[in-house]
């Protein structure tokens, strides 16, 4: 079942009773970009993503938290802080999404990659075996090499620009086989809370997984549901 909501997501989180095994949160990078129905700069960015990433952590036992590159050091510290003080039973692992292509940029080197944070309570046991890649040596044909491997901590997936997935209408976007990735993982209960261009609805409705997910935005909600 895919449940949307077209709401603020801090507010979803403390009204809904409901909880889920795997929360994603991909929350605007606050650098001022204009979405179609808000502006994404707010000056409490780092008090508000906490309260987020504590809320979360009530209703689930995996969240996954997609951010900008220069939110690392302060978002890395917040979560030291969280599970230090409130969920010492929880553990958090980074991942690299990178990019098979980027932005061309003359100035300097340009991002070649998005942050994602793993934060999970200690009893969850990972499904491993659902996210096996081809391995080097299937590559190459050595038939000692079957079953593929567990890929490692860095992602690569292309952004989401000229491909089927793209979603004209919204600016940002995640691969559909990243969020797949992270869903294959673990649980049987999804929720997103910035759905944004429909990407978890898409890859659950695929797997026939549960979903419930929140936008802010009406008209973005309107176009994930066409």
């Amino acid at each position: 079942m895919i449940r949307l909501f077209n709401c603020d997501a801090l507010e979803f989180l403390k009204r809904d009773e409901k909880s889920w095994d795997v929360i994603f949160m991909d929350p605007p990078d606050n650098l001022g970009l204009k979405y179609i129905g808000f502006v994404d700069k707010r000056d409490d960015y780092y008090e508000w993503l906490e309260l987020m990433i504590l809320e979360s952590m009530k209703k689930c036992k995996v969240l996954w938290l997609s951010y900008y590159w220069k939110h690392d050091i302060t978002l890395k510290w917040i979560v030291y802080r969280i599970l230090r003080d409130y969920h010492p039973s929880w553990s958090a692992k980074g991942f690299i999404w990178k990019f098979n292509f980027g932005q061309h940029n003359k100035n300097d080197c340009g991002s070649g990659f998005r942050n994602i944070l793993r934060l999970s309570s200690f009893e969850v046991k990972w499904r491993v075996n659902e996210i096996k890649v081809e391995s080097e040596r299937q590559r190459l044909g050595d038939k000692r090499a079957k079953d593929g491997k567990v890929p490692l901590d860095v992602w690569e997936f292309s952004r989401v620009v000229n491909s089927q997935e793209r979603k004209t209408w919204h600016p940002t976007q995640h691969p559909e086989g990243l969020v797949e990735r992270m869903y294959s993982m673990y649980g049987k209960t999804f929720c997103d809370l910035f759905v944004g261009s429909g990407t978890s609805i898409r890859v659950c409705k695929k797997l026939g997984l549960d979903l419930d997910c929140c936008e802010i935005s009406k008209y973005y909600c309107e176009r994930c549901l066409l």
